[in-house]
């Protein structure tokens, strides 16, 4: 991944781990991922961990979805509801 002042992409790896927008501010990495559904486990953004190598700063990192009401996983990944944009 290439050092910017403000860019995104999205990435997927050969086993499949996807990241629908990752998004790079200030050498600071931020990760989104769209699902439909309400429920969800840290297992659901395990494609998540794979920048954790990049040597950026580690931004917040959500779940953009169908569910009603803002929430969080164990891991600090927000859950939010698309309505609410």
């Amino acid at each position: 991944m290439k050092h910017c002042a403000s860019c995104s992409f999205h990435y997927r790896d050969n086993n499949q781990k996807e990241i629908d927008l990752v998004y790079v501010r200030d050498e600071e990495l931020f990760l989104v991922k769209m699902k439909s559904g309400t429920v969800f486990s840290t297992s659901d953004v395990k494609g998540f961990k794979q920048p954790d190598q990049s040597g950026f700063i580690k931004g917040n990192r959500a779940i953009v979805c169908t569910a009603d009401k803002l929430s969080a996983l164990s891991d600090g990944t927000l859950i939010i509801p698309v309505s609410s944009m």
